[in-house]
């Protein structure tokens, strides 16, 4: 009985200490970089192994990142980042823009045409065709397996800020709103755009704690591979750029 009551005790400090261990800054950060850094790689994998576009989402206002794949057969470059700074009135305008001329194309696309005698290229028809599909959205799926799915950095750590090649500004925490998504695109040639993603302990919804530990993440567009840097650091094609 008393070997059956210590053993009790024991097993009662445990389940009230042992939860309490994970929850430490130190051992957030490290399961938040381990889980980032396994999920870039698993959408690496699955750009090449099913030879589909991916790419990484990540939502730096709930901490949350996710893999999408495109159709099969897509082969585009990622589209530039869209560009925030404008009012609300500039982005309506380029919104309905953008739909007048896929109406245009789509309603010159619809009459029959003709390519001139000995062009070998592209017909009149078919070139309006390449420009509709350039304008269309494209329809991304959410991967969703035993190894991808939608994951949200532990604790209190959370994106400080994210970039890549094809933005034209970091896409940082204390300027994100709900809306404000960054795109990492993954191809299935075994290529990577490059970005570099900041990480640390949120202190505030909007506000990383300077006192905490802080890592940079730099994905090498070769190889896929993640390289941990401590602190906040930018990275170089972000230097180049300014």
């Amino acid at each position: 009985m008393e070997v059956l009551i210590v053993l009790g005790i024991i097993a009662a400090i445990s389940a009230a200490i042992l939860p309490n261990l994970g929850l430490t800054p130190g051992s957030q950060m490290s399961l938040g970089l381990r889980d980032i850094t396994n999920n870039i790689r698993a959408t690496y994998d699955s750009a090449v192994l099913t030879g589909r576009v991916h790419r990484l989402v990540i939502h730096p206002t709930t901490s949350e990142y996710w893999a999408e794949q495109a159709p099969l057969g897509f082969e585009g470059r990622p589209p530039l980042a869209e560009d925030t700074s404008g009012t609300g009135a500039t982005a309506a305008f380029n919104a309905d823009a953008r739909v007048r001329l896929l109406e245009e194309l789509d309603k010159a696309a619809s009459e029959p045409r003709k390519a001139q005698k000995g062009d070998r290229t592209y017909s009149a028809r078919s070139m309006l065709v390449v420009q509709r599909r350039i304008l269309k959205p494209i329809k991304w799926t959410e991967v969703d397996d035993a190894v991808l799915f939608k994951r949200t950095l532990p604790g209190s750590v959370g994106f400080n800020s994210v970039v890549t090649d094809g933005m034209r500004k970091k896409l940082e925490l204390q300027e994100t709103t709900e809306k404000d998504f960054a795109y990492v695109y993954f191809f299935p040639d075994g290529t990577v755009q490059q970005a570099a993603m900041q990480i640390g302990l949120k202190k505030g919804e909007k506000e990383i704690d300077d006192m905490g530990p802080k890592f940079s993440v730099y994905i090498d567009p070769l190889s896929g591979r993640s390289e941990l840097l401590e602190g906040f650091q930018d990275p170089e094609f972000l230097k180049d750029q300014k």
